[in-house]
This record gives structure tokens, sequence and C-alpha cells, in this order.
């Protein structure tokens, strides 16, 4: 604003009295070119960049969201919380050129995401195992107790109400299509093996001596039985 002002004052027709009435309007002229000039920033490359230097995130910005769930578990003589981390982050714009939208491939219709399961039995199992359990045999117990005393369906949680969906294989497995559980050997014999873990749950009970091979009770580390 100070730059405009010497500018008019330098070509104001005031400053020069000898001059004529045709040179002082072609100096107004000039002001309002220089003005107009100025105003709408000729070098359009440098005010874009400057703009973007104020308008945008510097290189390397990101945001992100960290949430998690904990679990505790009641022993005795000791305090036990298992807890699940999540974290999602985002890389925020540097440039202009990260406003454009991207072009993304349609799906196709036959690719399938989810987890079967077995698949899922299969992993806990492995991942008991890491941690010095017989895998299937706690997964067995586990079928097989919470099929013998189900969630109480009156004060239930959310999550009693995924435990109890996790661990009641019969929900989708006896509806699915039997070629899809076939199709290893292994996954056959897991299958049935699974199945009948909460079939002897609802007949007979006694999980802990019919898979005494798991030394822990999975489900009593995690609930609390309720006499009625």
């Amino acid at each position: 604003m100070t730059f405009l002002l010497v500018i008019i004052k330098h070509f104001d027709g005031s400053f020069c009295p000898e001059a004529s009435p045709l040179n002082n309007m072609f100096r107004q002229l000039f002001v309002i070119i220089v003005i107009f000039c100025l105003l709408t920033d000729c070098d359009s490359e440098h005010h874009l960049s400057k703009r973007s230097f104020y308008l945008l995130f510097p290189r390397n910005t990101v945001l992100q969201f960290t949430y998690g769930l904990s679990v505790p578990f009641i022993l005795p003589r000791r305090s036990i919380n298992l807890t699940w981390g999540f974290q999602s982050q985002y890389n925020l714009p540097k440039n202009i050129s990260d406003f454009v939208p991207n072009t993304i491939a349609v799906r196709s219709n036959t690719m399938n995401f989810d987890l079967p399961r077995v698949k899922f039995y299969d992993y806990l199992s492995k991942i008991l195992t890491s941690f010095g359990l017989h895998g299937r045999q706690c997964i067995y117990r586990s079928i097989c107790e919470i099929a013998e005393i189900p969630m109480y369906k009156k004060d239930d949680s959310t999550l009693e109400r995924i435990v109890e969906f996790l661990f009641t294989p019969s929900l989708d497995l006896e509806k699915t299509n039997s070629s899809v559980a076939e199709t290893e050997s292994y996954q056959s014999g897991f299958t049935k093996k699974i199945l009948r873990a909460e079939d002897v749950g609802k007949k007979s009970g006694h999980c802990d001596e019919k898979y005494s091979k798991c030394i822990i009770s999975l489900v009593d580390l995690i609930t609390v039985l309720y006499v009625t």
C-alpha cells in the first residue's frame, strides 16, 4: 500500500504545475495500469507458490488417530490387562496436485476379503501355541464351555456378544457350502472337531476333562459364572 501511494504522488499532476492536461491524463492512466497489475499479480507463478505456502501443510505432516481396547483379567495375586491397539494415519496435502482425485479401479466381484471362521480359529490356535499352550485344545475347550454355559442374555454387553459369536461355530459353519471348508484336508478335519466340541458342550459338558491338554480356561479368564 505504501508503494502505491509513492507511485501516485510521483505521477500526480499537482507536483508538476507546468505539465499539460494531456500529460496529466497519461500519467493518471499509467498509475491506474500499475495499480491494476499489482492488485492482480502479473507474476501468476510467484503468486500461486506464495499462496500454496500458506494454505498447505509442511512436507511430511501426518494426521494420526490412535485408539485401543483394554480388557482386565481378574486373577489371584496378579493383575493382567489384554489390550488391542489400533492406529490410523493420513498424509496431509503438501501440494496443490494432492487435491486432484486419483482413479481407483473397480474391485472384481470375485474377490473376497472376509476372514473365514476356520481360518480365524487356526490363527488363534497358533497365537495360543506361541504362549506355550496347546492351541487347538484350548480352542475346542473354549467352544465347548461357551456351548455348555452360554452368556447371560439378560444383561449381556457388546463384548460378551462378540465372545459368544466368535466361539459359536455353528452360527455359520453348518450353513456354508461344505466344499469351501473342504478345500484342504486339514481344514476339513479341523472343522469337524470344532463342531464336535460345540456338541459336547451342549450335550454332556465336562469340557475340562474332555480337553485336558489345555491347562487353562480362556473363558474363565474373561467371564464370571452367574448362579441362577
